[in-house]
């Protein structure tokens, strides 16, 4: 039996109402222990077992660094962020942390070379006399300050 392709199903059971609860108010079948299994199973193959490897690398008395290098991010999403589609991996924390930072420093690129252009852009139309476009471009222009702003808080882990 693959236990891959076992799926937890939860089945509602009247409960007793006096004594203790019984192991047949959870489990009635073979089937739904053998499905309750391969969840356990799933969980310390994915989360676990990873999360303690580099307790192996040490010896009985030390104690192993649990890094965000170790933990996974979220095993069960396989957004960008949380996965590698590359090596079919979850990413661990530190890694989808580096993604994130990735992201933000493109984001805030992006909003500079913006910037510069709409600069460019107000000083020519300074010199044009075209006001009514340069009363625009500034109320750009503030906009993108503002979201500038917000980047630099996201990075500091400062409020938005």
């Amino acid at each position: 039996m693959d236990l891959t392709t076992i799926k937890l199903v939860s089945t509602p059971r009247p409960v007793a109402y006096a004594g203790p609860l019984k192991s047949a108010d959870y489990n009635e079948s073979m089937r739904e222990i053998l499905l309750d299994l391969a969840q356990v199973s799933g969980f310390l193959n994915m989360i676990v077992i990873p999360a303690l490897a580099p307790v192996a690398a040490y010896g009985q008395n030390e104690m192993p660094p649990i890094t965000g290098k170790v933990i996974p991010a979220n095993p069960d999403s396989r957004e960008n962020i949380f996965y590698d589609e590359s090596s079919g991996q979850t990413l661990s924390i530190a890694d989808s942390l580096e993604r994130l930072k990735d992201a933000v420093d493109s984001i805030r690129q992006t909003v500079e070379d913006i910037r510069a252009r709409l600069i460019a852009v107000q000083s020519r139309l300074a010199t044009s006399n075209q006001t009514d476009i340069t009363t625009a471009l500034q109320a750009l222009q503030v906009q993108i300050d503002d979201l500038n702003n917000r980047l630099a808080a996201l990075e500091s882990g400062g409020p938005l």
